[in-house]
């Protein structure tokens, strides 16, 4: 993957913006510990991911595990990333070992060795996700 300085700059500036916003967590325990966050990503960022041509999943309502919706999951893999820039940035900006540590330290987890997992969804009304541990990655 070759990144062109354009890219690098847009790169740097969402790290940036992350790292800013994920210091404005706002942790709720009920009914499990979780963590809500607002405007982590930068409004350009949200811009080109909204403008990606990809199929837009709908989750309308939901039971706490997201299985049933697997055909419809879209990943931010090596392919995604290889075809969208900023795909790509997104991936590097959450693997950036700063953004694992501040994560880890919000959540009180060691996430160092966890494996990285992003997916693009538009989860929206009654939806939630069960806390779940089937893969040891999973922390």
């Amino acid at each position: 993957m070759n990144e062109t300085s354009l890219e690098k700059d847009n790169g740097n500036l969402l790290l940036e913006k992350v790292t800013e916003n994920l210091g404005k967590v706002m942790p709720i325990t009920e009914p499990f510990n979780h963590w809500l966050y607002n405007s982590v990503l930068l409004d350009e960022t949200i811009d080109e991911l909204l403008n990606l041509k990809l199929p837009l999943p709908k989750i309308e309502s939901h039971k706490g595990k997201r299985e049933i919706y697997n055909e419809s999951r879209i990943f931010f893999n090596k392919e995604n990333c290889d075809k969208y820039p900023v795909v790509r940035n997104i991936v590097n900006v959450f693997n950036n070992p700063g953004i694992v540590s501040q994560l880890g330290n919000i959540c009180g987890r060691d996430l160092a060795q966890g494996k990285l997992r992003i997916e693009f969804t538009l989860d929206s009304g009654d939806f939630w996700l069960e806390p779940h541990l089937d893969i040891k990655e999973k922390l």
